[in-house]
């Protein structure tokens, strides 16, 4: 499938919602987060018709980084189905519930591929934004940690230009 330039310049990302009242999870593709956040919660047209009860969903995070509206489908497609054809030695988590669906996802990243021809994940600039209001539970920031070499804000930061003065 040849891709267009404007494609290609878009922020493909995938993310999930989370619904209070129904205690249920979402996970969706997107190039344009709050639009569609918007649709999912009835205030514009078009949103997935799974997600009309439970209004409203509110974002919990985004897996950004995908080069392109394919690899980021395909992404999608293995958290809908997270243990179908498998690759052998590979053991995605099927999650219940919000953190069980938080667990599915970084089990996914862990993949090399989420399918036979995707591009391998380790090839792709990958980042996991939270997004959601409450703090981010410990396994998911010890695997950023682990899988992303992400630091908390602040955390062993130094000023800008602090280093350059001393070193």
């Amino acid at each position: 499938m040849k891709l267009s330039k404007e494609d290609k310049e878009k922020e493909h990302l995938c993310y999930m919602l989370y619904s209070e009242g129904t205690k249920r999870t979402y996970v969706g593709y997107t190039v344009n987060l709050q639009r569609r956040i918007r649709q999912h919660n009835g205030e514009i047209v078009g949103g997935a018709k799974r997600t009309r009860r439970g209004r409203p969903w509110t974002p919990v995070l985004t897996v950004s980084g995908f080069p392109d509206q394919v690899e980021a489908l395909r992404f999608e497609w293995r958290c809908h189905h997270p243990t179908k054809f498998i690759r052998k030695g590979e053991k995605p988590i099927r999650g219940h519930g919000f953190e069980g669906r938080i667990r599915s996802i970084c089990s996914i990243l862990e993949m090399e591929k989420v399918c036979s021809k995707a591009t391998c994940l380790n090839d792709l600039s990958l980042q996991i934004n939270w997004l959601y209001p409450k703090p981010e539970p410990d396994f998911l920031v010890e695997f950023r940690l682990r899988k992303f070499d992400f630091k908390v804000k602040g955390e062993n930061e130094s000023p800008k230009g602090e280093d350059e003065e001393n070193g």
